[in-house]
């Protein structure tokens, strides 16, 4: 049995069961409320090049095509930094939900938070 959260934030809420994009999801939303609480905390310091790349993903409108462009980005900065594996699953993702579903808000408010602190810089 699912958690209330779970069960009505999944990709995949409409079906019965579970499906390898609910699973994909609950890996990326874990990873971006971690990351976000490290972010808060002064635990994690991402790089500019990383700054840069959430302000234009929170900035976009976020379709499969768009976002598997912008993980295509050969910045190795933007590589070896963590942001890129919690946005890695979006693109499989967007593939049954749309833009704006509340499967995302997790990483759209991780992205939004780094966005906002970019553009102060």
């Amino acid at each position: 049995m699912l958690c209330a959260p779970c069960q009505e934030d999944r990709p995949g809420r409409r079906r019965a069961q579970l499906i390898d994009e609910d699973f994909a999801w609950q890996t990326m939303s874990c990873q971006a409320h971690d990351l976000a609480d490290a972010y808060t905390a002064g635990r994690w310091l991402p790089y500019e090049d990383e700054h840069r790349w959430a302000r234009g993903l929170a900035r976009a409108y976020w379709t499969r095509t768009a976002l598997e462009a912008a993980l295509r980005d050969p910045n190795p900065y933007l590589r070896a930094g963590r942001l890129v594996r919690v946005v890695e699953p979006l693109p499989g993702i967007l593939a049954i939900v749309p833009h704006g579903d509340r499967s995302l808000r997790p990483v759209q408010a991780l992205l939004d938070t780094l966005a906002t602190r970019s553009t102060r810089s």
